[in-house]
């Protein structure tokens, strides 16, 4: 196992803060798009559209939560990192 420096473990909460104010932004205009639309469609009288449009978007949502929650993130920011130390030794 390694060892993590106080930095490293930083760092990585960091990023996880990071991804997870990222879901919450999207949450949120998800929530205020698709409800201002559907309030305005409505008023129309048709709002079959939205819909289609909060199937196709919540789906997204759906998929960025996983990735958030998915134990594969570390090693996706394990992978960054990587890249990083990778390029800072280029140099």
């Amino acid at each position: 196992m390694e060892a993590h420096t106080d930095l490293e473990k930083y760092a990585r909460a960091k990023a996880h803060a990071g991804t997870l104010k990222a879901l919450c932004g999207h949450l949120i205009v998800f929530m205020m798009v698709i409800s201002t639309l559907l309030a305005v469609s409505s008023s129309h009288g048709d709002s079959r559209w939205v819909r289609w449009l909060f199937i196709g978007w919540g789906l997204g949502v759906i998929g960025h939560i996983f990735l958030v929650i998915s134990p594969n993130t570390a090693s996706i920011v394990a992978w960054e990192e990587n890249r990083i130390h990778k390029e800072i030794a280029k140099r």
